[in-house]
């Protein structure tokens, strides 16, 4: 199964009257703008921790600056020290994984941190992105027109990324320890067969996202510290993405690794190998069991 990239098209919109983009950038920057007045509020001091508040604040910032680097037509903007600022603190990996021990009743918060993360993501990723084809243009242009822009961002925005798509990958990882402990719970309990989660759909989700890093890793475009942060990342989170996908699929992983270790450059060359190690090997435990 081929990867796709992280930020893939999304469908077509409606087709959107002359100004209707501008316009819904404005709206948008009115709302963003307005949450950031309540996240100011006592009442989000008692709702969420402090990391939580800091990560979700400078989320609501970032988006301004798209907005604003949109508008004007400046997306070197999003390379300046106080956009890198604000990604640094959305993607705060000490803060926000490393210093905190989630339990199972804690799952809804960290998935919100990973949203987050990836929200920046997809910020970058759909700069610029047409939201309808134009008239008369068939929706297989209209795709490629939009995975287009789409790696435009992808090259441009690197060093953003860099930051930001290993801590979602690290955040990621963190889940399946805690959906363990959560189906462990729910097996003890012996729910009926119309209770009982279907794996395929989440499965299917996690094998293309990490297909699709390891995709970045390949092409030759991007640069050598984003490769190496990926890849470092691919190990890093070899483990936990292993325990969420059935035998098959991890094989199909394990092999895609080891074919990309083999062409890699020689720094991304020993997490790669780590990782397909781990994917050849790995248990099938409580969620490849599913």
């Amino acid at each position: 199964m081929q990867g796709r990239l992280p930020g893939t098209a999304p469908r077509a919109l409606p087709v959107a009257r002359p100004g209707a983009q501008r316009w819904r950038r404005r709206i948008a920057g009115w709302v963003v703008s307005g949450a950031l007045a309540l996240l100011a509020g006592p009442a989000a001091a008692d709702a969420l921790d402090d990391a939580g508040v800091a990560q979700e604040r400078a989320l609501l910032q970032f988006r301004l600056l798209v907005l604003e680097a949109g508008d004007a037509g400046a997306v070197a903007r999003l390379a300046r020290q106080d956009a890198m600022d604000l990604l640094a603190r959305i993607a705060d990996q000490r803060g926000l994984l490393e210093q905190v021990t989630y339990r199972p009743e804690d799952l809804d918060r960290l998935m919100g941190i990973c949203r987050r993360a990836q929200d920046a993501n997809n910020q970058l990723f759909q700069l610029g992105v047409p939201t309808a084809p134009a008239p008369g243009q068939l929706h297989e242009a209209f795709a490629v027109r939009v995975e287009e822009q789409m790696e435009r961002n992808r090259l441009r925005f690197q060093p953003q990324l860099t930051v930001t798509l290993p801590f979602v990958m690290r955040c990621s990882a963190i889940m399946p320890r805690l959906l363990e402990q959560v189906l462990d719970t729910r097996a003890k309990q012996d729910l009926a067969e119309s209770e009982r989660i279907d794996p395929t759909p989440m499965r299917a989700g996690v094998q293309r996202g990490y297909l699709g890093v390891l995709r970045m890793v390949d092409v030759p475009g991007y640069g050598h510290d984003l490769k190496q942060a990926l890849a470092t990342a691919l190990a890093d989170t070899a483990d936990a993405t292993a325990r969420m996908l059935s035998v098959p699929q991890r094989q199909a992983i394990a092999e895609r690794l080891d074919a990309s270790a083999a062409a890699a450059e020689v720094a991304q060359q020993a997490h790669l190998r780590k990782a397909a190690a781990i994917f050849h090997a790995a248990p099938c435990n409580a969620l490849c069991q599913m």
